[in-house]
């Protein structure tokens, strides 16, 4: 394992934020920085082969960031130009109120990066009484983590310094030793495309992040409320919930994100005949253990172990654990 200094959570953002686009086009709204253009996707920043920050532009129109291929004459971004994609983009752009459906990662995630993006009320809606963290390790990539910067700083931030690294050996192997495949994952990444180096996380731990920042950034949580219909029209739609007790609430919003799990609710009622998921076999155990002990048998920084139709892969999730 190397043991040169590592860079802290603070450091990576500023080195990845820093001037991603220039204060004049900055949106009052949002609480970080455009990081790609809104047309093309293309990366706005200071990594290799990335659209200089010089070449960012907003549209005085819809206010969206965009690199200077698709900023016309009059300050203009060319959807808003376009008369046959102009209504619909401004739409988009109107986008006031959202509500999420579950406090999984990716609910959390969602809420926080429209909140982050100027929609002004962010709703989240769970069934369980309290937020429920489970599951083993994850890797978080370097592609991820510059999904997170994105997202919010703040969360990759956190990340970065309380998850275990990927920048140290690992492969997989068979389960007589025989390497199949060996790479230092994050470092070959980071290199090749500028993102911050990848981790690896218990998925309790980052659901925990991502909750304590929605909340911090004003994101609205309503625990112990199922929902039980979901009706829209051309101009809102209305979820209602219902509480353990029976009571039964109605909440508006111009936008709807369904993140309730494999079994949605939201997608029984709006598409009825798909059918259920079908259980195809495939089970996973998930423990930990101190990480002191991987040390002692000389271990690698993370790999699996490939047998026959079982395999055994193990990370380090840095707070004192493997799993």
């Amino acid at each position: 394992m190397s043991n040169s200094p590592r860079p802290n959570g603070a450091e990576i953002a500023a080195t990845y934020m820093e001037g991603a686009v220039p204060e004049s086009i900055k949106c009052t709204l949002q609480r970080k920085l455009f990081s790609h253009c809104s047309y093309c996707s293309c990366p706005i920043g200071k990594g290799p082969g990335w659209i200089s920050k010089d070449a960012a532009k907003r549209c005085n129109t819809c206010g969206w960031v965009y690199c200077s291929d698709h900023v016309k004459g009059e300050g203009k971004c060319e959807a808003c130009l376009d008369t046959a994609k102009a209504a619909d983009h401004a739409e988009i752009s109107l986008i006031k109120s959202t509500i999420v459906v579950g406090t999984g990662m990716g609910g959390l995630a969602a809420a926080l990066a429209m909140k982050n993006r100027g929609v002004r009320e962010v709703t989240i809606l769970e069934r369980t009484d309290v937020l429920r963290t489970s599951g083993g390790p994850i890797l978080v990539q370097t592609n991820a983590m510059r999904a997170l910067l994105d997202i919010d700083p703040t969360v990759m931030e956190k990340v970065f310094d309380t998850a275990g690294p990927l920048d140290d050996d690992g492969a997989f192997k068979t389960i007589d030793g025989k390497v199949l495949f060996a790479s230092k994952l994050s470092t070959k990444i980071e290199s090749q495309w500028g993102n911050p180096e990848g981790r690896s996380i218990v998925r309790g731990n980052l659901q925990q992040i991502l909750y304590n920042r929605c909340v911090e950034v004003g994101v609205k949580v309503h625990f112990g409320v199922k929902v039980v219909d979901v009706e829209q029209d051309a101009d809102q739609v209305t979820v209602t919930a219902e509480a353990y007790d029976g009571g039964k609430t109605s909440f508006t919003a111009d936008f709807l994100v369904a993140s309730d799990g494999i079994w949605s609710r939201v997608r029984q009622v709006l598409f009825p005949d798909v059918p259920a998921p079908v259980y195809q076999g495939y089970q996973m155990i998930i423990s930990r253990a101190p990480t002191d002990k991987f040390d002692q048998m000389e271990m690698d920084c993370w790999g699996e172990l490939w047998g026959k139709a079982h395999r055994f892969g193990f990370f380090r999730c840095g707070d004192g654990g493997t799993g």
